[in-house]
């Protein structure tokens, strides 16, 4: 017997509707929204393999207003949560301090730390303050034969760190300048078509409110640099709020800052930090893990809010989902006892028995949403999440 218990349908409609349908909340380095991602033939960069990495944004060390925790501590869960993930690496896209001092560098430096990955950066414009970056570069770059723009191979995919804030146009628009340009179609000259291209840089690459600064002048070089491969996927800063663009074979996407939102794009007098009510910020506050799995790619954006606080019965055999895991990973019952999974991430999840004595598998669970099962058949049953099929669990009926 099996119930979904809740508090009804939540915010991630569309994604239910997915999953119900069999298709989960899967992007594609491709393009497409969802589209499985076909690699095909032969990376020069290596070979693909199943990874996890995350995406750090606009932490903004020094930054601090009113009653809102200051950027150090939110930057600080933001870490916390990313080192849950446990990700292979991890990429900073940019205004790490928020006027490009040296101990706001350091600072950021120390809490990044506890991600206990190799972390890559590129520089906001907040990282270039009166010094063209210098500070900056000194502590985190790595283009040293460059102006700070970098590429990086891992696992059949091929990164690139472009920087385009140290000389920005007149009317706030980034720009990279024609010998970055000419550096990235040498480095891209050298990967083959089938390559998958990962591009990552503080501001969007694409207009999506230029008079407020939000778009690259001179991105068009760029991605006609980009075009002839079939995977392209574009990380971005800057805005402090996600949203997303496909084009062609090319996705688009900004990131949450870890330090305060901004206002949606024209909406207001421009932009900046936007106050909103201290139990709310949170919710607008995130990070992002990337999973390439096999031939597909998943984007998830989780924010610092808390989890849910509500919990099952002490009484009754309990699963938390936190953390995209199940705890505990192993739970031993009595045959006729239901369990009750309770969805404690910010994220969408699903239960889905792969073997065992009988079958069992739930809806879409929002956050706080619950399951339960009740087990008649002793053995031992493997289940997953159909969202994230790296998380596993089991239940060993006695």
């Amino acid at each position: 017997m099996s119930k979904p218990v809740g508090p009804g349908v939540g915010r991630r409609e569309a994604m239910k509707h997915l999953l119900w349908g069999g298709a989960g909340m899967i992007w594609t380095l491709a393009g497409g929204v969802p589209r499985p991602l076909r690699l095909g033939g032969t990376a020069q960069a290596g070979e693909m393999r199943g990874f996890t990495f995350g995406q750090i944004s606009d932490s903004h060390i020094g930054y601090k207003a009113g009653t809102h925790p200051s950027a150090e501590d939110t930057l600080a869960d933001a870490v916390g949560r990313m080192a849950a993930v446990r990700p292979d690496f991890v990429i900073h896209t940019g205004d790490v301090s928020h006027l490009s001092r040296a101990d706001q560098f350091a600072t950021a430096a120390d809490i990044m730390q506890g991600v206990k990955r190799e972390v890559y950066y590129v520089p906001g414009e907040h990282d270039t303050i009166g010094d063209q970056g210098k500070l900056y570069f000194q502590r985190f770059g790595r283009g040293r034969g460059t102006g700070g723009w970098y590429s990086f191979d891992a696992h059949g995919v091929h990164f690139v760190g472009l920087v385009n804030v140290v000389k920005l146009t007149p009317s706030g628009l980034g720009y990279f300048g024609p010998e970055q340009l000419r550096w990235l179609h040498e480095d891209l000259g050298q990967r083959t078509a089938s390559t998958p291209i990962v591009v990552f840089t503080h501001m969007p690459m694409w207009s999506i409110y230029p008079q407020w600064g939000w778009g690259t002048e001179d991105s068009a070089a760029a991605l006609a640099a980009l075009r002839r491969f079939g995977s392209v996927t574009i990380l971005n800063g800057h805005i402090h709020q996600v949203i997303q663009k496909v084009e062609g074979n090319m996705t688009y996407h900004t990131a949450d800052s870890t330090a305060f939102p901004q206002p949606a794009p024209g909406v207001g007098p421009g932009p900046g930090p936007l106050q909103v009510p201290p139990d709310q910020l949170k919710t607008l506050l995130g990070i992002r893990r990337l999973d390439v799995m096999a031939d597909r790619v998943s984007f998830t954006d989780m924010t610092l809010a808390a989890a849910a606080s509500t919990a099952p019965a002490a009484a009754t055999p309990a699963v938390t989902i936190s953390n995209y895991s199940f705890q505990p990973g192993t739970l031993t019952v009595k045959k006729g006892s239901t369990v009750t999974w309770l969805n404690s991430d910010g994220d969408v999840h699903t239960i889905k028995s792969t073997d065992g004595p009988a079958a069992f598998g739930s809806p879409a669970l929002d956050s706080g949403n619950r399951f339960e099962f009740t087990f008649n058949q002793p053995g031992t049953y493997h289940y997953t999440c159909s969202v994230h099929p790296y998380m596993r669990g089991v239940i060993v009926v006695q």
